[in-house]
């Protein structure tokens, strides 16, 4: 009860700074346009920059709400904010307890990202440095490629601390949407109490220790301001061009 009300209530202020965020920048882009002038009709290399929001579909698809905030820094530079949480113990928020499905997982997630650019802010390849906070409550779960194989058997509740390295690419859908494929890995501290069965039961030990956690992300990106006419002019004469 602790983790779904304090959980909550930070997941609920994030959201509330990241939308405060996106809508006091687009209105400064909007307000802070001056009368068309000669250069106003210049190729404009700069529009796709400013903010984007996303969500992971991978999150989304095994039940839990997230949002991305990512702001541009310059030509070849971005800051993110990615957070998560799911307080419910199944898979969805109106699965009941019961005997026979004894899944259970919670967790809140919260991660400040860096990008880089090679070509320009929000297109195509980029690489990333990331901090990862979560705090978890999980057991009777089998995750792939056999990692953390004591969650099969016992539940585990605690924290993980790291700093990750990622990868990825973004694709332009139209003017304002934009699809992300990421993957990377982070390493951390992992400090969490394992416990007898996945509800109830002692605790059988109390762990510290070095662990590894894979990220992957398949986004959905949403970017207030549309993307520049002139790249989508270069972008359509280079694929006639081949």
């Amino acid at each position: 009860m602790l983790l779904r009300n304090n959980t909550s209530f930070i997941f609920l202020l994030v959201v509330c700074c990241l939308v405060n965020g996106v809508s006091a920048l687009a209105q400064q882009h909007s307000y802070g346009r001056s009368a068309p002038s000669e250069d106003a009709f210049k190729p404009d290399t700069s529009s796709r920059r400013g903010v984007s929001l996303r969500t992971n579909l991978l999150w989304d698809g095994v039940a839990e709400p997230n949002i991305g905030f990512e702001a541009a820094l310059g030509k070849h530079v971005s800051l993110g904010l990615n957070a998560g949480i799911k307080t419910w113990p199944r898979w969805l928020a109106w699965d009941n307890d019961n005997v026979q499905n004894t899944t259970h997982w919670r967790n809140f997630a919260i991660v400040p990202e860096f990008r880089w650019y090679p070509r320009e802010v929000y297109d195509a390849w980029f690489l990333g440095v990331d901090l990862v906070y979560t705090h978890f409550n999980v057991g009777n779960i089998t995750l792939p490629l056999r990692l953390y194989p004591e969650i099969r058997n016992n539940r585990l509740q605690g924290d993980f601390y790291g700093g990750g390295l990622f990868g990825g690419y973004s694709w332009w859908l139209g003017k304002h949407w934009r699809l992300e494929l990421e993957a990377g890995v982070a390493v951390g501290l992992a400090h969490y109490g394992q416990y007898e069965c996945f509800h109830c039961g002692p605790m059988l030990d109390d762990v510290r220790r070095l662990a590894l956690v894979p990220k992957l992300g398949l986004n959905i990106a949403w970017n207030p301001v549309e993307r520049a006419k002139s790249a989508r002019k270069a972008e359509k004469d280079n694929n006639e061009s081949k």
